[in-house]
């Protein structure tokens, strides 16, 4: 009911301000990959007027098969209306690490979940993207 709600009262926002306000997809577009050295290289482009939520970005492994995350390098954030928020794109880099050294191909499943809003006032529902991976642990 709550989600129903928000969908009209979103829908109904964005007819009275004369549908200026970015939809989800055109507002972030996240951009995940595994690169050569087994690092987990994540990005969310952010559309002009558009900020996220530093303390609602996650970046964790949902199914690690034993490997776990060594390290975030992140941006940092601005402060902006009481809240540490990213206005530029922000591009974060994820050092795994396995806990168990086996020399293997191990499947893992990442998961990224984050929350912004827009300038203007529009704040968009929390957004989870889950992306699968094979690892090559002979490289961590």
């Amino acid at each position: 009911m709550r989600k129903i709600f928000l969908l009209f009262f979103t829908v109904g926002f964005l007819f009275a301000f004369g549908g200026k306000f970015l939809m989800p997809n055109e507002a972030f577009i996240p951009k995940v990959k595994l690169n050569k050295n087994m690092q987990i290289e994540v990005e969310i482009k952010i559309a002009k007027g558009i900020y996220l939520y530093e303390k609602k970005l996650k970046l964790r492994l949902k199914d690690s098969n034993d490997i776990e995350i060594k390290n975030i390098k992140k941006p940092k954030p601005i402060l902006h209306d009481g809240e540490m928020v990213f206005f530029k794109t922000p591009h974060f880099l994820v050092t795994l690490a396995n806990k168990d050294k086996t020399l293997e191909i191990k499947e893992i499943v990442f998961e990224l979940s984050y929350q912004g809003c827009s300038t203007a006032g529009l704040c968009y529902e929390p957004f989870t993207k889950i992306y699968n991976f094979k690892v090559d642990t002979s490289k961590l």
